[in-house]
């Protein structure tokens, strides 16, 4: 048994003791927080929103490494998880704020190992759950996406300056 189960088969169950444990795990920003509580709490009653939250956090926090909790949560054997990332990042990427595009177009390059093709960039988690919320205005994300891309692509061929010490 699990000592989240275990939490849970208390007598005196009470809420705030998993939401300390599943909020402690959130917010370290761990990168298999997705994870844990995916396989952890997914018979928890309360499970859909614990996905809300850890995405919600996500999108509030955005490090480098969020992306990667994005495309979990859209490629998710678990459909609860799917629906509810698929809502929320959604909202944000059919016209995602500056600092979202830098970090999509990095996360971008960093899957595909170069600026996506238009077919890669058509079948896209993040760029399908845009575009199912709004085609039109995803059309105009996908081309700003891929330009931004290129330019993260050719930035990453440019050699490193070297530091001169005086």
């Amino acid at each position: 048994m699990t000592k989240i189960a275990q939490i849970r088969s208390r007598p005196k169950y009470e809420y705030y003791d998993v939401f300390f444990v599943f909020s402690f795990i959130v917010d370290s920003n761990r990168p298999d927080a997705l994870e844990i509580i995916s396989s952890r709490l997914k018979d928890d009653p309360d499970f859909p929103d614990f996905i809300n939250s850890v995405i919600t956090h996500s999108i509030s926090s955005a490090y480098p490494e969020t992306p990667k909790v994005w495309y979990q949560a859209l490629e998710s054997p678990n459909p609860t998880v799917v629906a509810v990332a698929g809502t929320l990042l959604s909202e944000v990427f059919t016209d995602p704020p500056e600092r979202f595009q830098r970090l999509w177009a990095t996360a971008l390059v960093d899957r595909y190992g170069h600026s996506p093709t238009a077919l890669e960039m058509a079948t896209d988690p993040i760029f399908k759950a845009a575009h199912e919320r709004n085609p039109a205005k995803a059309a105009q994300t996908r081309s700003m996406m891929l330009g931004l891309t290129e330019k993260e692509y050719l930035r990453r061929q440019l050699p490193t300056p070297a530091v001169v010490k005086q």
